[in-house]
């Protein structure tokens, strides 16, 4: 048995390396590959996933305010640039996008509960402020936005 051992190391001593792998040693080492470069839309996801939720209560307030004050002004942004395509007056413009934002935040609210494991994340607790809630409150405040611009 021991003869064997020793046949088979003379074997490989013997094995000359290929060609390939001798050109191999010459040249300079394969650089490791560059990670693909994230566009806008992939950093923004990374730190939406990085963020924590916030820790207070006035921290929560604040970012609902701040979801809600975007909302709001990219609201009536959208609903004047509507009217302006319509051809309508800002009211109706008002009025079609947040019924528009209503419906589409129902409908969202149905498929929600699949959500909501995700939604408690480590901490175990609901989240303190739900985009669903704030874009109830956005649709609501165009369509009284209209209803106010119509009676002006």
């Amino acid at each position: 048995m021991g003869g064997d051992g020793e046949r088979e190391q003379r074997r490989l001593r013997k094995l000359t390396p290929l060609e390939s792998e001798l050109r191999a040693d010459l040249a300079e080492p394969p650089r490791p590959l560059a990670p693909p470069r994230r566009g806008p839309l992939r950093r923004l996801r990374d730190r939406q996933r990085r963020r924590r939720p916030p820790r207070t209560l006035a921290g929560a307030i604040a970012l609902g305010l701040l979801r809600f004050g975007i909302g709001l002004a990219s609201g009536t942004a959208a609903a004047l640039l509507l009217a302006r395509l319509l051809g309508r007056p800002a009211s109706v413009g008002f009025y079609v996008l947040g019924a528009g934002i209503l419906s589409a935040t129902l409908v969202g609210a149905r498929t929600s509960r699949q959500r909501m494991a995700y939604e408690y994340g480590e901490s175990g607790r609901p989240p303190r402020t739900r985009p669903g809630m704030v874009m109830v409150a956005v649709g609501i405040l165009l369509i009284l936005t209209g209803a106010i611009l119509e009676t002006v």
